[in-house]
């Protein structure tokens, strides 16, 4: 992506640099070993008031071993080391930062309750994955994907000088399937997904959970490619549901959502080397039973207004992206994707517009 722009309350910037390598098969061709190591920076802040300031890094660093055991049949072995972080300074506006996944007493905080204030997030993680992959020749193949990772937090508030505020921990589970079956119409891709996370953060006096956090997903993607690749048909579904009980603030927050969205993808006009693209896209959201805290304080209608709009009401999602591609003889290629999606709720309404330019390498 060579360039891309957004409008939203937060404004800042973002680098990423990192360094990937795969080995050539050994031990008569049957292992392999790859890498990644990224590293990050980000900055953030708020266009209007309330104006939190946000400064993270982070880096990471991802070892893996590939073996195969027979023809067609492989397992792999990968894990994950990452460490970062984040730096938040809410100014005259007295709230715990925004971002931090574990806010603890946040409706016992008022605007005028500090001048300043500062919290830093230390941030740790271990992650541990098993993925097997079967193919059938040229007809397709399935793979299956088993992830655990945990991570840890260390935070630090501070008004005159950083004091520890506790710590926090997350687990999550995940389960990932998949499969492509090449047919004589075209090709069929399947994707399914199931995530388990649960989280609590530890009061700093007496090291005793006062915050709880769980998140629940189900999800799969099912895709149809026709055999001369000119169209595109995907279906996408999806539950989701969140849960949070903020123990030192009295206050319990849960909802849940189904989505469903189905979208096409058709060539219209072909010419030389470029071609475009047009692709209708038609979802539906179907939010389940909710409760959310009663935003007492200004702090509290910041943080929960916006989900309350989006999660706590059912919406109509319609739109459409046209794609512009064109190849030269290297076997590289510019698109240039324009793209407009509008949610219609009762009483709201959100429309979102992009613009996308890309560079491709094959």
């Amino acid at each position: 992506m060579l360039a891309q722009e957004s409008s939203s309350p937060w404004s800042g910037d973002q680098v990423a640099v990192g360094v990937s390598g795969h080995s050539a098969p050994y031990v008569r061709g049957r292992m392999s070993s790859f890498f990644r190591l990224q590293y990050q920076v980000s900055t953030a802040a708020m266009d209007a008031e309330p104006r939190p300031l946000y400064r993270a890094n982070r880096y990471q660093l991802h070892l893996g071993q590939n073996l195969r055991l027979q023809k067609g049949l492989s397992l792999g072995l990968a894990g994950t080391f990452s460490r970062g972080i984040e730096e938040n300074q809410i100014g005259a506006f007295a709230a715990q930062e925004f971002r931090l996944r574990f806010m603890r007493g946040l409706e016992t905080f008022t605007r005028t309750a500090f001048q300043s204030f500062t919290r830093n997030q230390f941030q740790e993680e271990w992650a541990l994955q098993l993925h097997a992959q079967q193919q059938w020749g040229k007809e397709g193949f399935v793979f299956l994907v088993l992830g655990r990772a945990q991570k840890t937090f260390q935070i630090r508030d501070g008004i005159a000088f950083p004091l520890d505020a506790g710590s926090g921990r997350q687990e999550t589970f995940r389960l990932q399937g998949g499969l492509q079956r090449h047919l004589s119409p075209g090709t069929y891709q399947q994707e399914l997904r199931a995530t388990l996370q649960n989280g609590n953060g530890l009061d700093p006096l007496f090291q005793a959970v006062n915050f709880l956090h769980a998140q629940r997903e189900v999800a799969g993607v099912h895709l149809w490619r026709n055999r001369r690749q000119t169209a595109l048909y995907r279906f996408d579904w999806q539950w989701w549901a969140q849960e949070q009980e903020d123990i030192a603030a009295g206050a319990i927050r849960h909802f849940s959502v189904t989505t469903l969205e189905t979208a096409a993808s058709f060539s219209l006009v072909t010419i030389g080397r470029s071609t475009l693209l047009a692709g209708p896209q038609l979802g539906l959201s179907l939010p389940g039973a909710s409760q959310f805290p009663d935003p007492t304080s200004e702090v509290g209608r910041f943080l929960q207004q916006p989900d309350l709009l989006f999660y706590g009401q059912q919406h109509v999602t319609g739109g459409v992206a046209f794609t512009w591609l064109w190849q030269n003889l290297n076997k590289d290629a510019f698109s240039l994707d324009l793209a407009v999606a509008h949610r219609q709720q009762p009483k709201h309404a959100f429309t979102q517009y992009r613009i996308q330019l890309n560079y491709l390498l094959y």
